[in-house]
Protein backbone atom coordinates (compact mmCIF):
# COMPACT_ATOMS: atom_id res chain seq x y z
CA UNK A 1 0.00 0.00 0.00
CA UNK A 2 1.20 3.45 -0.87
CA UNK A 3 -1.32 5.36 1.22
CA UNK A 4 0.29 7.99 3.42
CA UNK A 5 -2.63 8.18 5.86
CA UNK A 6 -3.72 4.58 6.33
CA UNK A 7 -2.20 2.42 9.05
CA UNK A 8 -0.35 -0.61 7.63
CA UNK A 9 -2.26 -3.73 6.60
CA UNK A 10 -5.72 -2.14 6.52
CA UNK A 11 -6.63 -2.25 2.83
CA UNK A 12 -10.42 -2.67 3.24
CA UNK A 13 -12.75 -0.74 5.52
CA UNK A 14 -16.45 -0.05 4.90
CA UNK A 15 -18.95 -2.10 2.97
CA UNK A 16 -22.40 -1.19 1.64
CA UNK A 17 -25.27 -2.83 -0.20
CA UNK A 18 -28.20 -1.58 -2.27
CA UNK A 19 -31.63 -1.98 -0.64
CA UNK A 20 -32.57 -4.72 -3.13
CA UNK A 21 -29.46 -6.72 -2.17
CA UNK A 22 -28.24 -6.94 -5.78
CA UNK A 23 -25.09 -4.80 -5.55
CA UNK A 24 -22.52 -4.28 -2.84
CA UNK A 25 -19.30 -2.34 -2.66
CA UNK A 26 -16.21 -1.96 -0.55
CA UNK A 27 -13.34 0.49 -1.07
CA UNK A 28 -9.96 -1.20 -1.37
CA UNK A 29 -7.02 1.03 -0.50
CA UNK A 30 -5.18 1.96 -2.64
CA UNK A 31 -6.73 0.26 -5.66
CA UNK A 32 -10.10 2.03 -5.70
CA UNK A 33 -13.48 0.61 -4.91
CA UNK A 34 -14.74 -2.64 -6.35
CA UNK A 35 -18.16 -1.03 -6.38
CA UNK A 36 -20.52 -2.34 -7.59
CA UNK A 37 -20.48 -6.10 -7.29
CA UNK A 38 -23.55 -7.87 -8.59
CA UNK A 39 -24.46 -10.37 -5.89
CA UNK A 40 -26.69 -12.58 -8.08
CA UNK A 41 -24.02 -13.24 -10.72
CA UNK A 42 -21.03 -12.88 -8.37
CA UNK A 43 -19.26 -10.75 -10.99
CA UNK A 44 -17.51 -7.47 -10.32
CA UNK A 45 -18.94 -4.42 -11.99
CA UNK A 46 -16.95 -1.75 -13.78
CA UNK A 47 -14.12 -0.28 -11.66
CA UNK A 48 -14.90 3.36 -10.96
CA UNK A 49 -12.32 6.12 -10.66
CA UNK A 50 -12.19 7.73 -7.23
CA UNK A 51 -9.67 9.76 -5.24
CA UNK A 52 -6.47 8.48 -3.66
CA UNK A 53 -6.70 5.78 -0.98
CA UNK A 54 -10.46 5.25 -0.75
CA UNK A 55 -11.33 4.58 2.85
CA UNK A 56 -15.03 4.14 3.59
CA UNK A 57 -18.29 3.85 1.66
CA UNK A 58 -21.91 4.63 2.41
CA UNK A 59 -25.03 4.33 0.24
CA UNK A 60 -28.07 6.56 -0.11
CA UNK A 61 -31.31 5.13 1.27
CA UNK A 62 -32.64 4.46 -2.24
CA UNK A 63 -29.39 2.83 -3.42
CA UNK A 64 -28.88 5.30 -6.27
CA UNK A 65 -25.75 6.97 -4.91
CA UNK A 66 -22.72 6.02 -2.87
CA UNK A 67 -20.16 8.22 -1.15
CA UNK A 68 -16.51 7.19 -0.80
CA UNK A 69 -14.05 9.04 1.45
CA UNK A 70 -10.61 9.37 -0.15
CA UNK A 71 -8.06 9.71 2.66
CA UNK A 72 -5.00 10.81 0.68
CA UNK A 73 -6.67 13.24 -1.75
CA UNK A 74 -8.74 14.90 1.02
CA UNK A 75 -12.04 14.51 -0.82
CA UNK A 76 -15.17 12.40 -1.19
CA UNK A 77 -16.33 10.75 -4.40
CA UNK A 78 -20.04 10.63 -5.19
CA UNK A 79 -20.87 7.56 -7.28
CA UNK A 80 -23.86 6.84 -9.52
CA UNK A 81 -24.44 3.19 -8.57
CA UNK A 82 -26.61 2.23 -11.57
CA UNK A 83 -24.42 4.12 -14.06
CA UNK A 84 -21.27 2.74 -12.40
CA UNK A 85 -19.41 6.06 -12.51
CA UNK A 86 -18.13 8.86 -10.33
CA UNK A 87 -20.37 11.90 -10.80
CA UNK A 88 -18.69 14.34 -8.40
CA UNK A 89 -15.63 14.76 -6.19
CA UNK A 90 -15.91 17.15 -3.26
CA UNK A 91 -13.04 18.54 -1.15
CA UNK A 92 -13.89 17.81 2.48
CA UNK A 93 -10.75 18.42 4.55
CA UNK A 94 -7.70 16.52 5.67
CA UNK A 95 -7.74 12.71 5.51
CA UNK A 96 -11.47 11.93 5.58
CA UNK A 97 -12.37 8.55 7.01
CA UNK A 98 -15.95 7.53 7.79
CA UNK A 99 -18.67 8.83 5.49
CA UNK A 100 -22.44 8.84 5.87
CA UNK A 101 -24.86 9.58 3.03
CA UNK A 102 -27.92 11.44 4.27
CA UNK A 103 -30.99 12.88 2.61
CA UNK A 104 -31.70 16.57 3.14
CA UNK A 105 -35.33 17.58 2.47
CA UNK A 106 -35.59 20.11 -0.37
CA UNK A 107 -37.20 22.68 1.94
CA UNK A 108 -34.13 22.53 4.19
CA UNK A 109 -31.69 23.48 1.41
CA UNK A 110 -30.49 27.06 1.13
CA UNK A 111 -28.73 28.77 -1.74
CA UNK A 112 -25.45 30.59 -1.17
Amino acid sequence: MNCRVEPPNTPVHGITMTPDGKKSGSPRCPMGPSMPMTIASKKLGKKMAVGECPNWISMSKDGKYAGVSNADSDDTSILDVKGEKEIARIKVGKAPKRVLVIEVPQEQLTEK
